[in-house]
């Protein structure tokens, strides 16, 4: 028996109902990698989620396992040129949102407007925006979450202990563009002490 646990998603949770042998395949891929998934998912039905921190590709390969592992629909944004068939179809089926950057709307508009018009959304983002080491994070997160009066939820990587931590709940306190780049210069300085990624020499 799988000395492994899994934290039981609320039923506020976006859930994909996907065939049960995808849930066991992703929980055995995680297993062999000998990665587990501590803490547990809050019971919000809209929420921002950031993963932190960003140093690898496999970072994505872990998210999508935990997600499988789940059977938990997170979305994501990604630029409408992206949505090409067949491509456009996997993007879809893994939680892709298309974003037009041709539009008037900002993708932050945008992407508010999809929250409020969906009963449960969950969205996924990288606060850094590249796998490279940088000094500030982005603060489309925050601005989002405070335009959709919505949480954030923290999920950080261990990789010393190959742990991917359902961390703290926050909230966007500002619109103010210089009040949120102090909450983003906060939360990456807490979050680097928390955590430790897959490339620590990029965090």
């Amino acid at each position: 028996m799988s000395d492994f646990h899994y934290p039981v998603p609320p039923e506020t949770a976006p859930f994909a109902k996907r065939p049960a042998f995808i849930q066991a395949l992703a929980r055995f891929s995680l297993e062999r990698l000998g990665w587990r998934i501590t803490g547990q998912l809050p019971a919000h039905s809209k929420m921002i989620i950031i993963g932190v921190p960003h140093t690898s590709g496999l970072d994505y390969v872990l998210a999508m396992l935990t997600v499988l592992a789940l059977d938990i629909k997170l979305r994501y944004m990604m630029k409408k040129e992206a949505f090409v068939w067949p491509l456009s179809i996997l993007f879809r089926a893994l939680g892709g949102i298309a974003i037009d950057r041709s539009r008037a709307q900002s993708y932050v508009e945008q992407i508010s407007l999809w929250i409020e018009n969906n009963d449960k959304a969950w969205i996924a983002l990288t606060p850094e925006g590249t796998r490279q080491r940088i000094a500030h994070w982005k603060t489309g997160f925050l601005r989002i979450a405070y335009k959709a009066n919505i949480p954030i939820l923290i999920i950080g990587l261990n990789a010393r202990n190959k742990e991917i931590v359902f961390s703290d709940v926050v909230y966007a306190k500002s619109d103010s563009k210089d009040s949120m780049q102090e909450e983003a210069k906060d939360l990456k300085a807490r979050t680097d002490k928390m955590f430790t990624g897959i490339k620590p020499e990029n965090q």
